[in-house]
């Protein structure tokens, strides 16, 4: 087992090592994964949040990539130049990771494109400093932050196995809102051990927490509303809704099928 960079700006994870496959989830820019096997074009890898899968092989390199940004506007375009009519030669989704070469000048930073070695220059307010992973996050702050993050995604269209403004699922915005303020969730629409996430009852879930239905997840918000990646007719992509019935956006069907709360304080 080795360990290499994704280098491509939202590298397709599927079951098998087919293109056409169904989309499970998108590894994102400067993520690290640990590959398992090779085979004829494909890796089989391990996120670090434990999802398994393949990748075509080109969509990672070995390389020595210590990140220190995170691109947090929906799009970050790497430039030739720090002028905005520089040549194009990537554009990364959120969450992507990125590792700054220089101080920033004139609302430019210079960042090193990861299979290239080349430099490349990002708008400095397309980033922040990446998150630290804390044993413990300051509650309040976290829960202010993480609904922050949430509203960012709204209007986001649904994309079974997506995690970026161009198509996301349920889980990949539920993971993608913590992994953003630093902490790692499971990718899926349950609780897993393994993970900071514990089961608390349902009447006690607050602002920030998580709420779980059968084979569906949502940030809660409190005074029963929420907000999620729908699927639904008509009510597409990232949308708040309620479980009070006196909501225009109340959800009869998740109100009568929440099974539980989850939160990592």
């Amino acid at each position: 087992m080795n360990t290499q960079i994704v280098c491509t700006a939202a590298a397709p994870l599927t079951h098998t090592p087919e293109h056409g496959a169904v989309l499970q989830d998108e590894v994102l820019y400067g993520m690290t994964i640990a590959v398992l096997e090779k085979k004829s074009g494909w890796i089989y890898i391990e996120t670090p949040y434990r999802y398994r899968g393949y990748l075509p092989a080109d969509c990672a390199v070995s390389a020595n990539y210590p990140a220190n940004l995170t691109v947090s506007a929906p799009f970050c375009d790497l430039l030739n130049e720090p002028r905005v009519d520089s040549a194009l030669n990537l554009s990364v989704p959120r969450g992507s990771l990125l590792l700054s070469c220089g101080m920033e000048q004139d609302g430019w930073l210079a960042v090193r494109q990861i299979d290239s070695n080349r430099t490349c220059y990002v708008k400095a307010d397309r980033v922040t400093p990446r998150a630290p992973y804390p044993e413990t996050p300051d509650e309040a702050v976290f829960r202010k932050k993480v609904i922050r993050t949430a509203y960012a995604y709204l209007g986001a269209p649904y994309r079974w196995g997506g995690k970026t403004m161009a198509g996301i699922d349920c889980s990949g915005f539920c993971s993608m809102c913590y992994l953003l303020n630093g902490v790692v969730i499971y990718r899926d629409a349950r609780i897993e051990s393994g993970f900071p996430v514990h089961s608390v009852p349902i009447e006690h879930a607050k602002a920030g927490d998580l709420l779980y239905f059968p084979g569906h997840i949502a940030l809660y918000l409190g005074e029963g509303r929420f907000l999620h990646a729908t699927a639904r007719s008509g009510d597409d992509g990232v949308v708040t809704a309620s479980l009070n019935p006196s909501d225009p956006d109340f959800r009869a069907d998740l109100a009568a099928s929440l099974l539980a709360a989850g939160s990592i304080f």
